[in-house]
Formats: C-alpha cells, sequence, structure tokens
C-alpha cells in the first residue's frame, strides 16, 4: 500500500534508524565511562553526579 497515510501515532521508517543512531551513541558513550573510570578518571555526568572507579558500579544497579 504506497497510498498509505501516516496517521500520528505511526512509525515513520526513519524513526527507527534515529533510534538506532541514538542506542549507539548512548552505548559507545557507555563504554568510554567505564574505560576512563578503569584508569582512575572521575567522570561528571550530565546531571552533575560524579562517576569513579569506586562508584560505577552502583551508578549502574540505581539505573536498573
Amino acid at each position: 500500500m504506497a497510498d498509505k497515510i501516516y496517521k500520528e501515532k505511526d512509525h515513520h521508517p526513519f524513526e527507527n534508524q534515529i533510534f538506532n543512531h541514538y542506542r549507539k551513541t548512548a552505548k559507545e558513550i557507555n563504554e568510554a565511562i567505564v574505560l576512563l573510570t578503569e584508569h582512575n578518571y572521575t567522570v561528571i555526568d550530565h546531571q552533575g553526579k560524579w562517576i569513579t572507579k569506586e562508584n560505577i558500579n552502583l551508578n549502574k544497579i540505581n539505573k536498573l
């Protein structure tokens, strides 16, 4: 049905590509944070929380 009219709640094909890109970028950022904290760097996230080698596992548990 090439002539299908999208309703407000229908998903457009390009939306999956956008969200897939977001998920990929978020995964890369999380991996970078883990790498930095493993080398004793302190990372401050966008909410102002300090992520260190000692508390990175606590932050992962709290996000679940």
